[in-house]
């Protein structure tokens, strides 16, 4: 009986463990720089709809980060990908680039170890992408997210590091939405 457990607990190990590989090929075709080969899982959650995989893979010095969701239903697997850089050391600085196909979508560099932990953002010396990193990390305002999502081509391709904080757009609450009142909770107004 003990042989058939530990055969079950390897081959449980194998499957989940090669279980995204098989996306690996889809993923290629949403971004050319995810190579479909050498990736250890890290982390895997099956939520039903949803699948999510976390993967590393070393190369030399540099240590690649994929992380993606695949949504399935009656029509398909649709992919998301999360996260996708690649992370290195050199002449005393570790440098984190994200990739999306030919863009870059941010490249820093700092002083402190990234592959576990982000440093403060004051610590990290960005080259280009800062806009979008700090948009990805949920360090703006509303207002900001709002702006940067209205001009996100743009402020991905803005070199520097020393960047104005971004405007802010605040929309105005649309006239059919009614807040609640302490005393009757809420109302619903079908006047419009």
């Amino acid at each position: 009986m003990k042989y058939i457990g530990s055969c079950f607990l390897a081959l449980l190990l194998f499957v989940g463990c090669s279980y995204p590989t098989k996306h690996l090929e889809n993923l290629k075709k949403i971004n050319g720089n995810i190579d479909v080969n050498g990736w250890d899982v890290s982390q895997s959650l099956n939520m039903g709809a949803e699948d999510f995989f976390s993967l590393n893979k070393i190369c030399g010095d540099t240590i690649f980060h994929l992380s993606f969701s695949c949504f399935k239903n009656d029509m398909g697997t649709t992919y998301y990908i999360d996260d996708f850089y690649k992370t290195y050391k050199s002449d005393g600085y570790f440098y984190q680039i994200a990739l999306q196909n030919s863009d870059t979508l941010y490249c820093f560099r700092t002083k402190f170890d990234v592959t576990d932990n982000l440093p403060e953002i004051c610590d990290i010396e960005f080259f280009t992408g800062k806009y979008y990193f700090l948009y990805k990390m949920n360090s703006l305002t509303w207002g900001q997210q709002k702006y940067f999502e209205a001009n996100r081509d743009s402020l991905t391709q803005i070199k520097g590091d020393d960047l104005r904080p971004l405007p802010e757009i605040c929309d105005s609450i649309e006239s059919n939405f009614i807040l609640p009142e302490e005393t009757t909770g809420f109302e619903r107004d079908d006047s419009h």
